[in-house]
């Protein structure tokens, strides 16, 4: 059993999630580098995609339908620590993630958008309260992502995103009291 995933994405045929925290046989192993493939349109079963360069929990991923971006997350010790990296694998391929760029800041329960040319991740920061900063990120495998902006309303982690080539949405999430906040912003927008 696998859970709290570092993030995943798709290209519409194969979808991918990896790291995240693996229970096995009353064993827990927080920040696995495993990154695992299925077929979209089968029942088959879940192949090896290969790993991520390091393991980590907790994070976003967010695709363009070539390249998935796998984006910080919590240190694999299962502490407090948060990571500031991102990596990223060519969806359609079983080799792994490389190294990318790095977010602006560390962080971890974060939300991402999909999207053709670029994808924003909602509620960065290192704090859980507060986390009104959105990054932005041009699917570039090399370059860092660059501040957005604080377009969000109400700071959140935990949250669900949705995104169409012009708006992305945010819903739910923590801390307590912002559960049923839904927000919304236009992609080409910023700050």
């Amino acid at each position: 059993l696998r859970y709290q995933f570092r993030g995943s994405g798709s290209n519409g045929t194969t979808a991918i999630c990896a790291g995240g925290t693996s229970l096995s046989g009353g064993e827990t192993t927080y920040g696995v580098n495993n990154i695992d493939y299925v077929t979209v349109a089968s029942v088959g079963t879940v192949g090896d995609a290969g790993d991520l360069t390091s393991g980590s929990r907790q994070g976003s991923g967010a695709s363009n339908g070539t390249l998935c971006f796998f984006m910080g997350g919590n240190d694999p010790a299962g502490g407090a620590g948060k990571q500031q990296e991102m990596e990223y694998m060519t969806i359609s391929s079983t080799s792994g993630s490389a190294e990318g760029g790095d977010l602006t800041s560390k962080s971890t329960h974060h939300a991402s958008s999909n999207g053709d040319s670029k994808t924003l991740i909602v509620g960065v920061d290192t704090n859980e309260t507060g986390k009104t900063n959105v990054d932005e990120h041009n699917f570039s495998t090399s370059a860092d992502a660059s501040d957005y902006g604080n377009v969000a309303t109400v700071g959140t982690s935990d949250s669900a995103c949705a995104s169409s080539t012009t708006r992305v949405i945010i819903a739910g999430g923590r801390p307590s009291g912002v559960g049923d906040a839904i927000q919304s912003f236009a992609v080409a927008g910023g700050a």
